[in-house]
């Protein structure tokens, strides 16, 4: 087993609200206690993290959807990258969602455990945090953090535990954060040959200053559909001070594991070779598809208050554009060489994003009030694709392209010389960029699933109003979105 992002909750002042940051802790999963085990030489292991988070006092923070890679690069040694998409929903504020911090981390196993002895397995596993997440947003801790930690393995027939604990470097300039020790403990038992059951403890002292320490437990269980596909879950709480550092917590995850470019049935940490054939399709290789999708969309509507298109991308001024979308795509895909796609997409939504909001005109000539709401109907996106496949199951993508939808809004303004009322709706286009993940994981032949993220810019949406503006009485209305969606896919031979 190896890391997972742990969401513990740290504290931030942003913009005059106390945020929730969602952290990367120690980890193996489905559990936050870590082993020494690294993984096998020339072999991989690839998580889809489809959520995990830590709930306090009417509070939420966490990850998900996520993706995590870890491959052993020589004997003894693995290295390990988080690339996570986090969530912020503190009570009394705006929910936030977007990029949150990448972990990159290097485990070393230093002493092999003796089977038939009473020698353990010993490693070392350092783990950095990189600050790419927003933090005045709760997603991200505004600072580079470095965890030094420990663990120790031992196992008896079907039985295994493992712990251990470290140290992390987590203090940055202007911030309450402070360093803090971590130690947690963990006893697992395979109960049938294709289920796990575990639970651990774990203390770890407080994270900020003037903070709280924090007790508790987790328990979990691994299920094995075969030897490369597996289902992660658990789910915990605290013990001690639970209501400030850990209501309830839960883990959801999927793992491939396997060999990369080698024999599947050669030893671990063998280097002998199987050369993949060069005809060897990804996904069926060239052909059409069509499919659906359901997702979760977090957009905005960014109001341009004195008509000359400087806007202000602040909560004064911003209404969110939160809901479910569905849909359908269909699209086209032409593999080159035994690895690559080219494609081309096209998709339709419907959305049931709505948001209002309401704020003080600063350009009026008395105290004007303004009232709107947003919307977006529908959107769709015309897309090229490129994707790779590092390993036979799964599709790595980029995409980028076309995007048209939608918007509406409507609203009034109050004043004290009057009052007036104002709608528009038009449909718009724009672009979109992202990309995802693509698998035939235990599927039929010809079925394939994704787990999708895009960012739209459906550009500026023009309303006559009776603000007194600068620049006149037109004001303009930027929509933009970020979209999670998984999806379906049938294709044609």
């Amino acid at each position: 087993m190896t890391r997972y992002g742990d969401f513990v909750v740290r504290t931030a002042v942003a913009v005059g609200l106390a945020a929730l940051w969602p952290g990367l802790a120690t980890a193996g999963p489905p559990f936050r206690t870590d082993d020494p085990e690294p993984v096998a030489y020339q072999h991989y292991e690839d998580y889809i993290i489809f959520g995990t988070g830590t709930h306090i006092s009417g509070d939420t923070s966490g990850i998900g959807p996520a993706w995590e890679f870890n491959y052993g690069l020589i004997p003894n040694v693995q290295i390990h990258i988080i690339a996570p998409l986090g969530f912020n929903a503190p009570a009394g504020a705006s929910n936030q969602f977007g990029y949150s911090d990448t972990e990159l981390g290097v485990k070393y196993r230093f002493i092999q455990e003796d089977e038939k002895g009473i020698r353990p397995m010993v490693g070392v596993y350092p783990l950095l945090e990189l600050p790419t997440g927003d933090q005045t947003q709760g997603l991200g801790a505004g600072h580079y953090r470095l965890f030094l930690p420990v663990w120790v393995q031992k196992s008896f027939g079907d039985w295994t535990t493992y712990g251990g604990g470290g140290y992390e470097i987590n203090h940055g300039g202007g911030t309450m954060d402070q360093d803090f020790w971590f130690v947690g403990w963990l006893l697992q038992k395979k109960v049938t040959e294709k289920l796990t059951i575990g639970g651990e403890i774990f203390y770890q002292t407080a994270i900020t200053i003037g903070g709280k320490d924090q007790t508790g437990f987790n328990i979990g269980a691994i299920y094995d559909f075969d030897e490369h596909n597996h289902l992660l879950v658990s789910v915990g709480t605290g013990i001690q001070n639970a209501s400030s550092t850990n209501l309830y917590s839960w883990y959801l995850g999927y793992q491939i594991t396997s060999a990369v470019g080698m024999a599947e049935k050669a030893p671990a940490d063998m280097a002998v070779k199987a050369p993949r054939s060069p005809a060897a399709p990804v996904y069926g290789g060239t052909g059409w598809y069509v499919g659906g999708n359901v997702g979760y969309s977090w957009g905005h509507a960014d109001i341009d208050l004195n008509g000359t298109g400087s806007f202000d991308f602040s909560d004064a001024n911003r209404t969110y554009l939160d809901g479910v979308i569905g849909g359908g795509q269909i699209g086209y895909k032409y593999q080159f060489g035994p690895d690559s796609i080219l494609g081309l997409e096209a998709d339709i939504q419907g959305s049931g994003q709505r948001g209002g909001h309401t704020f003080f005109d600063p350009f009026s000539a008395g105290t004007a009030v303004t009232s709107y709401d947003a919307k977006i109907n529908w959107f769709g996106t015309v897309r090229g694709r490129f994707g790779y496949s590092i390993v036979p199951q799964l599709l790595y993508y980029a995409t980028g392209g076309l995007a048209f939808g939608q918007v509406e809004t409507s609203g009034n303004t109050i004043s004290p010389v009057g009052g007036s009322a104002f709608s528009a709706s038009k449909t718009h286009t724009g672009f979109s960029i992202g990309g995802g993940i693509e698998g035939s994981v235990w599927l039929p032949a010809n079925w394939t699933w994704r787990l999708e993220y895009l960012f739209l810019n459906l550009e500026t949406l023009d309303v006559a109003t009776s603000l007194s503006a600068a620049g006149g009485t037109t004001t303009h209305i930027e929509f933009t979105d970020n979209i999670v969606r998984v999806g379906l896919n049938y294709q044609f031979h």
